[in-house]
């Protein structure tokens, strides 16, 4: 066969395969959205946890706290990855300043981590047992699907 034939039905037969698996990937949702924020989770079904309002008062409260978290790592990882990208334009690498960036990167993990913990925990400790296991059957049913 000539060549052009078999490019032509190599592009074919890869059209064809790509219609195919168009249907798997059209529900495809980018997995960081799986872990969204508890509090989100929370205010998706407050309803079925029945929350007095001081425990919703108390929820707001935790919320700003960790928005106001949230916004500040994002402009210190914002200010991280520019400074990063000021060492990858140098004609030399400075190795000194790029593990400095790697360890502030760490440390702003590492406070990330602590972070999401202990909103979990002031949550877990505002609401009432009942309260608890209703959430977390529900987080666990979604982590399901």
């Amino acid at each position: 066969m000539k060549p052009y034939i078999i490019r032509t039905l190599s592009a074919a037969t890869l059209s064809l395969a790509l219609i195919q698996a168009a249907p798997l990937y059209a529900d495809h949702k980018p997995s960081h959205h799986k872990g969204t924020c508890i509090i989100k989770q929370i205010d998706k079904i407050k309803e079925k946890l029945n929350l007095s309002p001081e425990q919703e008062a108390s929820l707001k409260t935790i919320e700003a706290k960790s928005q106001t978290f949230m916004k500040m790592r994002h402009k210190e990882l914002k200010n991280i990855y520019e400074e990063a990208n000021k060492i990858a334009q140098n004609k030399v690498i400075d190795k000194q300043k790029l593990d400095m960036l790697a360890d502030k990167q760490c440390k702003l993990a590492r406070e990330n981590i602590k972070h999401h913990v202990f909103v979990r925990y002031e949550i877990y400790h505002i609401l009432d047992p009942k309260q608890r296991q209703k959430l977390q059957d529900i987080m666990h049913d979604k982590s399901k699907k």
